[in-house]
């Protein structure tokens, strides 16, 4: 049996889990809302250090941070 056979065969099938489930999803919607919340905010928060890198190395690059300001935080 190949593998495209067994996969059509399965159509349909992963939402049907879904639909057994509903009652469980709309008991704890609260909770589903809070956890795609915050992963919606921890993915917003891990751009932050790659654009705090990027200032550093274009001011590093420019001459304009110097070892003074670079210790100091400026």
């Amino acid at each position: 049996m190949s593998i495209i056979f067994y996969l059509s065969k399965k159509e349909g099938t992963g939402l049907k889990i879904f639909k057994e489930l509903s009652w469980f999803f709309k008991e704890r919607w609260k909770h589903y809302l809070l956890g795609v919340s915050i992963l919606f905010m921890i993915s917003l928060l891990q751009l932050i250090p790659p654009q705090i890198i990027g200032i550093t190395i274009d001011a590093i690059t420019q001459q304009v941070i110097t070892s003074k300001n670079y210790l100091i935080g400026c």
